[in-house]
Order: structure tokens, then C-alpha cells, then sequence
């Protein structure tokens, strides 16, 4: 009686301790979920930001008449000079052409750089003559056309060199820029779903799934103010970097948001692992995929594709390096890939503080290494244009070899006279003008009488 009357009460201690393991459990992911400093970083702050967003209806007016963009999510101004005040203390003025570019040096003439990427690009913090576009446009005399934007990620960035490339048929060479914070952007479909703030509160754009470029959810044309709000709380649950909302079950919940790619992102960035996000697969297929198509589509306009990879701060210039030394083996000679690293430099003086962009000598330390990548993405046409042009020597004279001599054609037994009786005396890849016939066709002719 006494052993059977025992297991009964040591499986009630038991539930009993389960039970307040449960709550402890639960009281301390509830407690997460209150803490303003752990609140932010693992759980979603999607419905309090949606809320903010419905009396903002006036400012997303305003926002779709000055920079709305259907396919990039947004562009820079359009033929404004705004004064802005930065973190150093003082203000700078951003000119901005009719065309959206940021002004820089006028060069008259000879062979045109476009720089497309982000604030880095765009030349953040600095005066127009002190972006890394224009020190790199007086390091080479060359004209530089300055289409960074700020927040883009690379996507964007590749797309809006797609839309303006045409515009400058001066245009011989194109810089990619590209961030380590612009890395996660590439795979965000909105804004504020990755950085929780209110200055990105309209900025849905395109993004990539796996190799998969995928259009801006606010686009072709803006959606209506009510439509829009509720785009932006389906993007806080359905964005790749997208938290749990906090509620109960809260332990199930904390569980599920350190299941997901964000929290392994700030995990990292918090330790200082600055290159463990190029490990995700899903970041390498994206970027490798997208980085195909941007080489690809600058060597089929006729330009040389530069990537060049900044660091946001010094810390981070190692970043890269193992990604620079696949690209280049996967490239090869097809794009000039590098990034901002060289030890040479003072890089105590590379940012003005931790949470600033790059001092005026920060982008002179960029424009040197983007002016070297483009001498070698020049070098590179250059070889490229001379083995093309041997290979084409190589051609016509195996071409020439093929040309039948008339003289002894005439001697066979069978021999008719024919159209090469009469043709002119000049080698076939020569022939030129309307009517004529390539040395190919000709040497297929000819092997054909012979047959």
C-alpha cells in the first residue's frame, strides 16, 4: 500500500515541477518581450510601427510626388541643392541634377565613369567636390557621373544603372559599389522590417529570393495611402528578416524569432563577426546571382564592370577578402573586382566618428582604390580588344586559305566558269557593301563546286 500510495505523489511533484519550469520559462520570455533593449532585437515591432504610419498620410503624399521610383522604391531628388546637417556638427549641400545624380566635376569630352551603389556612393556627410565619385573624377581627368543613392542595396543599385546606362553613351566604365550593411538590404522587401525607422517609413523596393530579382511591392505605380499601410504590416510578417510578434505563448514565440536569419545577423554583427553573413547560402546564391547579372549586362552595353567593396568601418575592411578572391576566380577577366583594404592608410582618420559615413579623407581613401580597380578593368578591355583582334587575323587568313585558286580550278576536266570568275581580287573577309558574301560563305561555295 505504502510503495503504491508513493508513485502517485512523486508524479504529482513531478507535474509540479514541470509546471513551474513552464512558467519560469514563460515568465522570462515574457519579460524579453517587455525589456526595451531585448524587446527591439528579438521580437517584431511591426504593429507599433504600422500604427505611426496612419496619420502619415500627407508625408507619403509628398514622398511619391518627390522621390517615389516604381521599380527602385525611391530615387534621389530631382534638381534640388537640400543643405543637410551631419553627425559631425556642421552642414553640407547635396546638389542634385535634373537627371537624380549627385553633381560632380565637369570634364569635357574622352571616356565617362558611372558609380552607382549607396551613401557611400552618393558621397553622405561630404561636400559634392569631396564624394569618392568626384576625387575619383579629378585622380583620372575623366567625367564621373554620381548615381548613388542612400539606403539602396546592391539590387537596386544594379537596376538603376539598367535604367540610366543609355542616357550617357560617353559612359566606357561602371563602378558597382557595395557595403557590408548593404549585404542584408539585397534580400529586404521593406525598409523598415530590417531597420526599425521611421526615416524608411515609405521605402518598400525589389529584393532577391535565392537567384530571383523580385519587383518592389509598392509598384509600377504607388498604392493608395490605406492599401499601403497594410502592405506594410504583411511585409513585417512575410520580409526574409522579419521577427515574431510578441504574444502568448511567449516562450514559443522567443523560440520561433531565434529560428530566423535576423537574430543570427545581429548575433554577429554584435561579436564582431563581420563576414559571417556572406556564409548564409542564401545570401551567396543572391549576391552571386545578382553580381552574374550586373557583369553581364555592363559587358553587353560596351562598358567595364568594376565591384568594388567598401567598408562602413575600419574594423570590417577584411570583410570581403574572401569573397574578392572567389569573384575573381569566377569573373576571371570579364570584371575588376576589389575592395577597400590597403593598410597604407591612416584608417583612424576614415570615419569622423563610429556612427558617421566617411570624412572628405575617407572618400579619398575609396577614390584611390576604385581609380586602381578601373585602370585594370581598362587593362582588362584592352587585352581583350587585342586578343579579339588576332583571333579575327587568325580567321580571315584561315578564311583566305579556304578561297579556291581560279588558275587551277580551270584545269580540272569538269571546270564551268562561275560567279568567282568575275569577283574582285581581294581577300573574302574584305568584301564589303550591300549584295556581297562573308568568307565563310565563300569558302562553303567553293568546297561545294569542288564536291
Amino acid at each position: 500500500m505504502t510503495d503504491g500510495g508513493a508513485v502517485p505523489k512523486r508524479a504529482v511533484k513531478v507535474l509540479v515541477y514541470l509546471a513551474f519550469l513552464v512558467l519560469l520559462v514563460e515568465g522570462a520570455a515574457f519579460l524579453l518581450s517587455r525589456l526595451p533593449a531585448t524587446r527591439t532585437t528579438l521580437f517584431s515591432g511591426g504593429a507599433g510601427f504600422v500604427e505611426k504610419l496612419r496619420p502619415m498620410e500627407g508625408l507619403y503624399r509628398q514622398f511619391v510626388a518627390d522621390r517615389y521610383d516604381g521599380v527602385l522604391g525611391w530615387d534621389n531628388p530631382k534638381g534640388t541643392a537640400p543643405v543637410k546637417h551631419v553627425c559631425a556638427g556642421h552642414t553640407v549641400t547635396e546638389t542634385y541634377l535634373a537627371d537624380r545624380s549627385r553633381r560632380t566635376p565637369e570634364v569635357a569630352g574622352g571616356r565617362a565613369i558611372l558609380a552607382v551603389g549607396d551613401s557611400f556612393t552618393l558621397g553622405a556627410e561630404v561636400e559634392d567636390d569631396e564624394s569618392y565619385p568626384a576625387q575619383l573624377s579629378r585622380l583620372l581627368g575623366r567625367k564621373v557621373i554620381n548615381h548613388g543613392v542612400g539606403g539602396y542595396c546592391p539590387l537596386q543599385a544594379v537596376l538603376k544603372f539598367r535604367q540610366r546606362a543609355r542616357d550617357y553613351p560617353e559612359v566606357r566604365t561602371v563602378v558597382l559599389g557595395i557595403t557590408r550593411e548593404d549585404i542584408p538590404r539585397m534580400l529586404n522587401s521593406y525598409r523598415p522590417a530590417l531597420f526599425l525607422h521611421t526615416s524608411g517609413m515609405f521605402s518598400f523596393k525589389p529584393y532577391m529570393r535565392g537567384a530571383i530579382q523580385a519587383a518592389n511591392p509598392n509598384g509600377p505605380v504607388p498604392a493608395p495611402f490605406d492599401v499601403f499601410v497594410e502592405r506594410a504590416g504583411r511585409a513585417f510578417r512575410e520580409d526574409y528578416w522579419a521577427l515574431a510578434d510578441p504574444h502568448f505563448p511567449y516562450a514559443l514565440t522567443l523560440l520561433d524569432s531565434l529560428s530566423r536569419p535576423v537574430v543570427r545577423l545581429r548575433v554577429h554583427k554584435e561579436i564582431g563577426r563581420s563576414s559571417a553573413l556572406l556564409d548564409e547560402d542564401d545570401v551567396r546564391v543572391a549576391l552571386h546571382a545578382l553580381l552574374e547579372d550586373f557583369v553581364a549586362g555592363a559587358r553587353g552595353l560596351g562598358m567595364a564592370p568594376v565591384i568594388l567593396f567598401i567598408p562602413d568601418e575600419p574594423g570590417h575592411r577584411d570583410a570581403f577578402d574572401g569573397l574578392v578572391t572567389e569573384l575573381r576566380t569566377t569573373l576571371g577577366a570579364r570584371a575588376a573586382v576589389t575592395a577597400v583594404r590597403d593598410e597604407s592608410y591612416q584608417w583612424d582618420k576614415y570615419l569622423l566618428n563610429r556612427n558617421c559615413h566617411p570624412s572628405a579623407y575617407g572618400y579619398r581613401v575609396i577614390a584611390e582604390h576604385a581609380a586602381r580597380a578601373v585602370r585594370e578593368a581598362d587593362n582588362q578591355v584592352a587585352a581583350e580588344g587585342s586578343r579579339m583582334r588576332a583571333r579575327a587575323v587568325q580567321d580571315a587568313a584561315g578564311a583566305f586559305q579556304a578561297f579556291p585558286d581560279p588558275d587551277r580550278r580551270s584545269r580540272r576536266p569538269d571546270y564551268a566558269p562561275g560567279w568567282h570568275d568575275h569577283a574582285p581580287a581581294r581577300p573574302p573577309w574584305a568584301l564589303g557593301g550591300k549584295g556581297n558574301v562573308s568568307a565563310v560563305t565563300v569558302a562553303r561555295r567553293s568546297r561545294s563546286e569542288r564536291s
